[in-house]
């Protein structure tokens, strides 16, 4: 976990100090439980972007797809008038609805991120980082969203008493 999180510090800068990287997308897959959106949570925390927004599905509860396209397009154009901004989309797989039961999702959702996700910032000194995290990587793929994403990371799970140690002491989040 300490790697990735270190790897992830490197995108960040990577973002921040390039005179070519206008956009940079990174996907988390892990199983639930993993800590992806905790770390996607603690990188953003500790990025100093100037414009930092989360867009999970828990935002949308009860709202039409119509409204909720609206509102994640709205939260694009706020990070495309910052100079530095970082967008995190949350549970990727739950943002378009998917189930498994006949194989169901949002399309007005999939093709609105489609387009989102590849998108930079009509002002080519504005800066956008995107960390999108996925419990479903093969459903990503299927979708074709994967594809969309510059890096793809695997978060592994935490299992030893170690591991969880030397979490809990490095990951603290500062107040």
């Amino acid at each position: 976990m300490q790697e990735l999180h270190k790897t992830c510090q490197d995108f960040i800068k990577s973002v921040k100090n390039s005179q070519s990287t206008s956009l940079l997308t990174v996907l988390l897959d892990g199983v639930s439980g993993s800590g992806k959106t905790a770390l996607a949570a603690k990188l953003a925390m500790d990025s100093d972007f100037l414009y930092v927004k989360m867009i999970s599905p828990e935002m949308f509860v009860g709202k039409p797809d119509f409204s909720k396209v609206q509102e994640i397009v709205k939260i694009f154009e706020d990070a495309y008038k910052s100079s530095l901004s970082l967008i995190i989309l949350d549970d990727i797989e739950r943002l378009i609805e998917f189930l498994h039961i006949g194989s169901r999702f949002s399309n007005l959702l999939l093709q609105a991120l489609l387009i989102l996700i590849k998108k930079k910032s009509p002002n080519p000194d504005r800066k956008l980082m995107i960390i999108g995290t996925t419990g479903q990587k093969a459903v990503l793929d299927e979708l074709e969203i994967t594809a969309s994403f510059n890096v793809c990371k695997r978060v592994g799970t935490v299992t030893d008493v170690k591991e969880i140690t030397s979490i809990l002491s490095n990951y603290k989040v500062s107040s």
